[in-house]
């Protein structure tokens, strides 16, 4: 009964403004206002590919976004979710983009900006600011809407100049504020209003990354962590609750471990969302084309109790994941939010029309009541405790790997669940990471790991796996 007033009760009770009170499992009263209640999307990692080398009019797993992809993606996004007061748009409007690539490759600045245009023009059009209660937040500046990829080898003035170009393009058709202008071009974040008590701080990462830089001699480049205390700070002041929103996540990566923000950039992040624990609700980011989230492990001394990170599975397919799309429930009063709800299209090569389903409703299929770091520390607990299991009872594992890889496939070996399970704390270093994973594992130099699915050109599924050695796993990956 309680599964199903907390599915259904938003339609039922949302114009009469009632309060609904229910106990959760750790026996603490919830009372929520059901007028407080609202509808937000997310999307991110569009990664549109204008050139014609697709197969089929939607392209293949493997593949970045073709057009129609992307059309038919935007369009489910609002037909599946008609009730929407607010989007998140968290970046990488661009292909992929390398030397020796099959699109001619590495792109342009010019290239890259025309793409970034038609991109969020197709936007545009289904997902306008205008028609929403709330309005749009967009983070903007994925790694791939720079050329090279991540900005690779441009100094600051060039860096500069190219956001300059990238901000204007943007701002002709999306309209942002003044203050969002001069911070997008300015590399620093900004505080986009929800309501009146609760904000998001939108913040650039490219410039954290170890792609954009191989040493981390600036202390805070471009100033942005400055700007985020002191937007938090008047945050606090006003009484507000904040979401933290960008696109690379200050996390290690599940593809490999490797930490996707410098360490020093992490821990001096890290240290303020600890300071601001108790107005940050949740880190919202994109970029790894996959469903996730980190915790903090309880007693944590860096950030102990911090608010979840929430990342989001990518449109495009290009990792060998199907497209997905979120839609949250949040209370706008507290910022938490309440569930998740995950859309996927299976996506195979000579498709006439994709078939949209739901992936995964957090409420649901991980009995989460709302998304908050005790109720994702018991999941993660529940999901370390089943690897101690026959495979077959691993419930909550195979629904989260079916939640990261948006169903594009299960893995049924050992080693790559743990790996997955693992990922889901919010470590610092990937010796942190590798000490989760190696402490399941005996007889290292004796397995296989396969870290991931890969899709072949000709749409042939590829497993391709590593030694685990001791220096693989310590000194190398």
């Amino acid at each position: 009964m309680l599964v199903w007033l907390k599915q259904y009760w938003p339609v039922l009770f949302a114009s009469v403004g009632c309060v609904f009170v229910f106990k959760n499992k750790f026996n603490a009263e919830v009372e929520l206002f059901i007028s407080d209640i609202k509808h937000f999307v997310t999307l991110t990692d569009t990664h549109l590919n204008v050139s014609n080398g697709h197969i089929g009019i939607f392209g293949m797993r493997g593949q970045d976004s073709t057009i129609k992809l992307l059309e038919n993606t935007l369009y489910n996004a609002r037909a599946l979710n008609p009730s929407l007061s607010a989007f998140f748009y968290l970046g990488d409007s661009a292909v992929h983009s390398w030397a020796g690539d099959f699109i001619g490759g590495p792109l342009s600045d010019s290239q890259v900006l025309d793409i970034v245009d038609v991109s969020l023009s197709t936007l545009q059009k289904y997902f306008s600011p205008n028609d929403f209660e709330y309005g749009g937040i967009f983070t903007l500046f994925g790694n791939n809407d720079y050329a090279p990829d991540y900005a690779s080898g441009k100094n600051e003035l060039e860096l500069l100049s190219y956001t300059d170009s990238l901000v204007n393009r943007i701002n002709a058709t999306n309209h942002f504020k003044t203050e969002a202008v001069v911070a997008l071009k300015q590399l620093s974040c900004y505080e986009a209003i929800i309501t009146p008590k609760l904000s998001a701080i939108v913040i650039n990462t490219v410039f954290y990354s170890p792609l954009y830089s191989e040493n981390a001699s600036v202390t805070d480049p471009f100033g942005q962590f400055n700007c985020m205390a002191r937007t938090l700070s008047q945050l606090k002041e006003r009484g507000a609750k904040v979401y933290v929103v960008g696109h690379i996540p200050p996390a290690c990566s599940s593809f490999d471990g490797n930490p996707q923000w410098h360490e020093v950039y992490i821990s001096q992040y890290v240290r303020l969302i600890a300071e601001f624990k108790d107005i940050i609700v949740a880190q919202l980011y994109g970029h790894t084309h996959r469903n996730e989230y980190r915790i903090t492990k309880p007693g944590d001394e860096r950030c102990d109790d911090c608010p979840p990170m929430i990342i989001f599975g990518g449109i495009s397919p290009i990792f060998g994941n199907n497209p997905t799309f979120s839609s949250w429930n949040v209370n706008v009063s507290s910022g938490i939010i309440l569930g998740i709800k995950a859309f996927y299209a299976q996506l195979e090569p000579n498709l006439n029309e994709l078939n949209w389903l739901e992936l995964l409703e957090t409420s649901k299929d991980f009995q989460l009541p709302q998304l908050t770091t005790p109720y994702l520390q018991e999941l993660s607990r529940t999901m370390m405790n089943e690897l101690e299991l026959d495979i077959l009872k691993q419930n909550m594992v195979s629904k989260y790997l079916k939640y990261v890889h948006s169903n594009s496939g299960i893995s049924s070996d050992s080693l790559v669940r743990r790996w997955y399970v693992c990922s889901t704390f919010w470590v610092q270093t990937k010796q942190e990471f590798l000490d989760c994973t190696t402490k399941f594992l005996p007889n290292l130099s004796e397995n296989i790991l396969f870290l991931e699915k890969k899709i072949g050109p000709l749409g042939d599924h590829l497993l391709y796996g590593a030694k685990l050695t001791d220096e693989f796993l310590l000194h190398k990956h």
